[in-house]
């Protein structure tokens, strides 16, 4: 008698083992309870069969592509004497002067995505270099209308050939309709980034 018991808890053993096995496995194409909780991107469209592996790789080369921009303007920085955000402020500050009456302080954070205490202290730095100059708005008395001296529209005409041997590598081969479309994409990632960071608050 006890045999036969024996014998029936060997045979119960393997169908027992094969169904945990079996409810441990996921469906091809489904994410599991467990795994959802795992996955850092909800939203669908971009899972790829219920994985985000290719999203994950797709935000590594984003922060890499963001990364590699920052060394190029380092890079333009170390060959002029001028920091990155200093080639930035100029390179904005000559922008807006061709499309503005006056360029201010709000003017150039909001072209740069930047804070506004940033730009002051950046200008400060130009203006005691001599490459920049505030003058009184003729609009508004309280605020300064930004501009460069003659010396930093001298220091971009040095400066714009190796901006744009930079760019001529960087973006060979892209499209003017590819542009726009990646310019879209940034501009949303922009618009949205002050909301995700808050939610990590």
């Amino acid at each position: 008698m006890g045999n036969m018991r024996r014998a029936a808890v060997k045979a119960e053993r393997p169908a027992a083992a094969s169904a945990a096995s079996g409810a441990g496995k996921a469906e091809p194409g489904k994410a599991q309870a467990g795994e959802l909780r795992e996955l850092t991107i909800g939203v669908e469209a971009l899972l790829v069969a219920g994985n985000d592996a290719a999203f994950r790789d797709f935000v590594a080369d984003l922060f890499a592509a963001a990364s590699g921009m920052l060394a190029v303007r380092r890079g333009l920085g170390k060959a002029t004497g001028l920091t990155g955000s200093e080639i930035a402020m100029l390179l904005a500050i000559r922008r807006l002067s061709g499309e503005t009456a006056s360029v201010g302080v709000r003017a150039i954070a909001e072209h740069l995505h930047v804070a506004g205490p940033h730009v002051t202290a950046e200008v400060g730095k130009l203006v005691e270099a001599g490459l920049v100059e505030k003058r009184t708005d003729k609009t508004d008395n309280r605020a300064v209308d930004i501009r460069l001296t003659a010396e930093g529209r001298q220091a971009l005409r040095r400066l714009t050939p190796m901006v744009r041997a930079a760019n001529d590598v960087l973006f060979a081969g892209m499209s003017e309709s590819e542009m726009a479309h990646v310019h879209r994409f940034l501009r949303r990632i922009v618009a949205t980034s002050a909301e995700a960071v808050r939610r990590l608050d």
